[in-house]
């Protein structure tokens, strides 16, 4: 099972697992740990996070990005990063289209398709080490609302 994620304030995440794929969004970084038990990757790609100098910058990607490092850690799994401009510029609309990977309104789902298909074509190699599921997994295609008891769904009650 290899993952793709695109981290940020909504974070793009790809699938493949054999011949099956999948991708979606989630916009709450709660989510995401659960995504990552459900799915149980060998290999997660993520795209690196490029600080610019830009005032008022978005540092939500830093954050999923040290999510993703700690469960990798407790979970022995690799995780690769890619530059945005690597996926972007080979894996356009059309090629996503062409491979049953585009999902119109779900920009961050296709960045993160894009990484994976990138990943899979010039970067990946077999996976090795972590867990294995034992079936395909079953995840949200996009996540808006905090799981109950998790801690943003505490902080508005």
């Amino acid at each position: 099972m290899i993952l793709a994620i695109d981290p940020g304030k909504t974070t793009g995440y790809a699938y493949q697992h054999g011949e099956a794929h999948g991708s979606g969004q989630l916009v709450l970084q709660d989510a995401l740990w659960g995504l990552l038990d459900a799915l149980a990757p060998t290999v997660i790609v993520c795209e690196r996070f490029d600080h610019r100098m830009v005032m008022g910058a978005d540092l939500e990607a830093v954050e999923v990005i040290g999510i993703l490092k700690e469960w990798s850690r407790q979970n022995r799994v690799e995780v690769h990063f890619q530059t945005q401009e690597q996926a972007k510029h080979f894996f356009t609309n059309a090629r996503l289209k062409e491979r049953g990977m585009d999902r119109p309104g779900l920009p961050h789902a296709r960045d993160a398709a894009r990484h994976l298909l990138y990943w899979l074509t010039f970067g990946g190699g077999k996976p090795s080490g972590g867990r294995r599921p034992t079936a395909r997994p079953q995840v949200p295609e996009t996540v808006t609302e905090p799981a109950k008891g998790s801690p943003s769904a505490r902080e508005g009650e």
